[in-house]
């Protein structure tokens, strides 16, 4: 038997759309991150919430994501 695993996330800020190609690449590793801890714990869904400063323009205390990650599997 065969199973494939499917994760799928997606990250969001109310204020801050599209989200810079740099900001991109430390939420990706942010995400994967927090859904293998996740995983390891049993689940298969869960929220992800980061705080990213990446230049001089963004505020003192950085800008706060959200998100929300998912996985499903499928029998091959």
């Amino acid at each position: 038997m065969q199973k494939k695993i499917i994760i799928t996330y997606s990250w969001w800020n109310a204020e801050r759309t599209p989200i810079p190609a740099n900001v991109q690449e430390a939420l990706e590793e942010s995400a994967m991150d927090r859904i293998t801890n996740q995983m390891k714990d049993g689940y298969t869904s869960g929220t992800l919430s980061d705080n990213v400063r990446m230049n001089d323009n963004d505020p003192e205390d950085g800008i706060d994501y959200q998100g929300f990650w998912g996985m499903t599997t499928e029998t091959l």
